[in-house]
Formats: structure tokens, sequence, C-alpha cells
């Protein structure tokens, strides 16, 4: 089967991202359950990469009424538009500014067309202009490959060489989490989950399992970081 899988994920990744790159090479739509996005060049989407929609499946099953929720990287900002919509007070954060911008044209239309929406958006390189403050809910889908982002869009796929990404994110997770915080990161076998493992325990952090699927051959892990 493991084989299997890896000629599966080869024809994947031979066919289907260099369509996706191609796709994502210019403004989007995209609709999922009666939120419409504009989805801006070079922002990471959730209808073209399978790991936005397999966090909202996992996110789906919480009850987010009334609690504080932070997506970290929120991209085309589906998750934190969804928390919105089931209840929670919301921030999105985002280090691009392309993204900052498709997040406030679309919590502005969003609005207009009636969705009642707690949502701040905010720029910011992980935690740096987040007031320290403990959230409910954190959700994470992290850049996790080892190379130096060259650009703005690249900084959704690439954590710099030496996973410098993970080191400073776990290095003040641990403050924005209260006793019962649930922080869900979404990963994948293609990423090296023994260094990013590592780098969390340094920090005092540790990776669980909490929901696991494979799609397109690939497997999608979806983790929860706790306290050690």
């Amino acid at each position: 089967f493991d084989m299997f899988y890896k000629l599966l994920r080869k024809s994947v990744n031979l066919f289907h991202r260099p369509r996706a790159l191609f796709l994502i090479s210019a403004d989007r739509k995209y609709e999922w359950n009666g939120l419409e996005l504009l989805i801006k060049k070079g922002v990471f989407h959730p209808g073209l990469f399978y790991s936005t929609k397999f966090l909202l499946q996992v996110i789906r099953k919480e009850n987010l009424t009334g609690k504080t929720f932070l997506e970290l990287g929120a991209g085309s900002g589906l998750l934190s538009f969804y928390a919105a919509s089931a209840g929670a007070v919301v921030t999105a954060s985002d280090i691009s500014t392309t993204a900052i911008d498709g997040l406030k044209i679309n919590l502005r239309h969003l609005k207009v067309m009636g969705h009642k929406l707690q949502l701040h958006i905010l720029q910011s390189d992980l935690f740096d202009s987040i007031p320290e403050q403990q959230f409910d809910y954190m959700v994470i889908n992290p850049p996790y490959y080892p190379k130096k982002a060259g650009n703005e869009a690249e900084m959704a796929w690439f954590c710099g060489e030496n996973f410098e990404y993970f080191s400073k994110l776990f290095k003040v997770l641990g403050k924005y989490m209260q006793l019962n915080s649930k922080v869900l990161m979404s990963l994948s076998e293609d990423c090296n989950l023994d260094k990013i493992m590592q780098i969390a325990s340094m920090n005092q952090l540790k990776l669980n399992l909490f929901r696991k699927k494979r799609i397109g051959g690939e497997l999608n892990i979806v983790f929860q970081v706790v306290k050690n």
C-alpha cells in the first residue's frame, strides 16, 4: 500500500499542483456553503489544495458559539469566515499584504450580503502584532517546506531553510494558550514531522494526533498542540 500511495501522490503532484499554481496566478471567485469569497492572486486557494478543507471539516465538529478564535496565516480566510458565521469572535491574521487586502474585501462583501460576523483582521508576522491574550481556539495551516521564501506568495509554502517559521511560532504560542485552549495545526506526511515535533518539544509543547485523512494519496494530519 505504501508504494501505491507514493505513486498516487507522485501522479497528483505531477498533474494537479502545476494546474493549481497556474490557477492562483490570477484573482478567482470561490464559494463554500453560502460564503462567497474573492481569492486574490498568489493567495493559498482553499478549493485547489486539500489542507484547508480538511481543517474546515475538523472545526465544523466544534461548538464555536461565543468562543474566541484565532487563525494564524488566514490566507483566503475561509476558516475564519466559517468560524465567525458559527458564532465565534474571530481574529484573522496574515503576514501577506495581498491576503489582508482580500480578507477586508471579503468581510465587507459578506456583511453586505447579510452575514453577521464578529471578525477582526490584523496584519502580523505570526504573533508579532497580536496583543498577548488567550484564545479558546487557534488554527494554523502552516508552510512546512524547508526553503527560504523568495516572495510574499511563497510564504504560504516555505518555512525557512532551518524551519525558522516553527521556531518563531512555538517560542511564543504557549503565551496565547489557556488551560482549555484547543490549538489545531494541519500538516502532512510530506513534511518533516520529526523536525517540527522536535522544535515544539524544545519549547515545552507537544503535537498530539487529532484527525487524519488520506486525500489524493497524501495523508493529511491535524494535530492538537498542547503544553508539555
